[in-house]
Formats: C-alpha cells, structure tokens, sequence
C-alpha cells in the first residue's frame, strides 16, 4: 500500500494489534483496527471458574522464538520476570497421583513407555531425552535448514524432501526416526494443548512449532530445575 492509503486491520488479537503497530511503525499514518468484541486482546485473556482458579485462555507462555515479543517488551518497557513456573500434567487413568504428577515425573513416566523398560534409571532417562534431542536438531536443521536468527518461520522444504520424509504424521515421523524419548514432548507441545493428535497431525507442521531453540530452551530448563 502506499503510505497515505487507509488500511483496515481486521481482527484486535494480538497478530492484529500487532500488525497495526507495525504499519504506524513504519510511517503507515491511516490505519484502523476493527474488531466485534468490546475489548482487545482476542484469546490473550484470562477467566476464573467458580473456585477462582484463573484459566489463560490463549496467550500463557512464551519459547526463545518468541524474539519479536522479547524486542516490543523491552522496547516498551514493560516490568515483570519471565521465569518458569511449576506445572502439573493430569493423568486420569492414574488416579494414584491425585491432582497430577510434577512435568519432569510425567515426562520420565512416558519415555519409559515408549521406549519399552520401565526400569530405567532417572539418570539413563535424562540421557535418552538428551541424545534423542540432539539426534532431532540434527535431523530439523538436516531436512529444513538453518534459520536466518531463532524465531523465524522454517525454510521451505523442496519436493524431495517432502514425499520423503514429511509426507507422514508426527507419529509416524519419530517413531521411524526412533525418536522415542520426544513423543510426551509432542504430546505436550501439541495434544495437551488441543492443537491434533501426533497420529493425524502433519509432521511439517510439528517441525515449524517444534523448533531446535525450543528443545534447547526445554533442555535448559530441565537442567536448571534439576540443579535447584
């Protein structure tokens, strides 16, 4: 658009906003935002239930290849600590645990499962995670790539590549890859949060949510909670 056109920003989601803020940014002075609802924000917005526990509807966390939220946060000036906070996975076929078990316990609980020996050690699980980790952004920068910088969108896989190797679901991805110890790490990143199934779901689309600098920043995190 040239610069003295009015543009229409449909949607105040976050994306909307965004974009809108991005056009004032770079010298765009006419543009309008429209949006039904009588406040901004889209699914950034938290409800409380009956027994005032808050539920994010959309927005809750962030990964390192949220860059661009990182830059608009300090470059407003926005205070607050990012940090980790505890997490609990419900299980409801085992009542055992109660409300939940703590994310590390669940996740050593299922990548015993998948790969087979509930009598592995924490230690030679913490291992497993951190070899099929590594094997993963290998294989991620192998089919798709590096990136320009940690939070741009995947490079374009050529033909190839797609009717050999993406051409399957998520599931299907790692278990041929035997990739075992990331299946609950899927789980979480896509099942638990209600965005498919690991069996249906494209395998493309899990690489470009599952990038190398989130494993890493996973990683890291496990590291940190495991020293303290």
């Amino acid at each position: 658009p040239c610069k003295d056109d009015k543009i229409a920003v449909v949607g105040g989601g976050p994306a909307g906003v965004h974009i809108a803020y991005l056009l004032k940014e770079n010298g765009y002075p006419n543009v309008v935002i429209l949006e039904k609802e009588k406040r901004v924000g889209g699914k950034s917005f938290s409800i409380q239930d009956d027994k005032g526990a808050r539920h994010e509807m959309g927005t809750c966390y962030m990964s390192p290849d949220y860059v661009e939220v990182r830059q608009l946060i300090q470059k407003m000036d926005i205070k607050g600590e990012e940090k980790v906070i505890g997490r609990k996975v419900f299980d409801p076929d085992a009542e055992e645990r109660g409300l939940g078990s703590d994310f590390e316990t669940w996740l050593h609980d299922e990548i015993r499962t998948e790969v087979g020996d509930q009598k592995l050690s924490r230690f030679r699980v913490s291992f497993r995670l951190l070899q099929d980790c590594v094997r993963y952004i290998n294989l991620h920068h192998g089919l798709l790539g590096k990136y320009e910088a940690d939070g741009f969108l995947v490079n374009r896989p050529d033909s190839t590549t797609m009717s050999a190797e993406l051409s399957c679901s998520i599931d299907a991805f790692l278990r041929k890859h035997e990739l075992y110890a990331l299946v609950p790490i899927f789980k979480l990143a896509f099942t638990l949060q209600g965005y498919g199934f690991l069996e249906s779901t494209p395998v493309l689309y899990g690489l470009m949510w599952v990038t190398p600098a989130l494993i890493i920043g996973l990683v890291e995190q496990l590291k940190v909670r495991h020293n303290t």
